[in-house]
């Protein structure tokens, strides 16, 4: 599998197993407020922690973002996958 894979998933969408994925979408249409940002940062690390193992994140933030008068949150993510160097990549949901 792979992190795109386990991270643009939500639970539930396939029927043979159930909990792949990872919970962020169900953030949307929140509050962004501190304690969501941090809910997302946990999401992001337990999805891939159990779903790719592989990936070890080395460093998850998210903050906030102000944008054509809409509330998102930025996701910077970097991870080590098995003894390569850190890859860094950022999202914006």
């Amino acid at each position: 599998m792979g992190v795109g894979q386990v991270l643009g998933t939500s639970p539930a969408r396939f029927p043979w197993r159930c909990g792949f994925g990872c919970r962020i979408g169900r953030l949307r249409h929140m509050n962004n407020t501190n304690d969501l940002r941090q809910l997302a940062a946990v999401d992001v690390r337990d999805s891939l922690q159990r779903w790719e193992p592989r990936a070890q994140a080395t460093k998850v933030e998210v903050s906030k973002v102000e944008a054509d008068s809409r509330s998102t949150i930025d996701l910077a993510l970097s991870l080590r996958i098995g003894s390569g160097a850190a890859v860094t990549t950022k999202q914006r949901i």
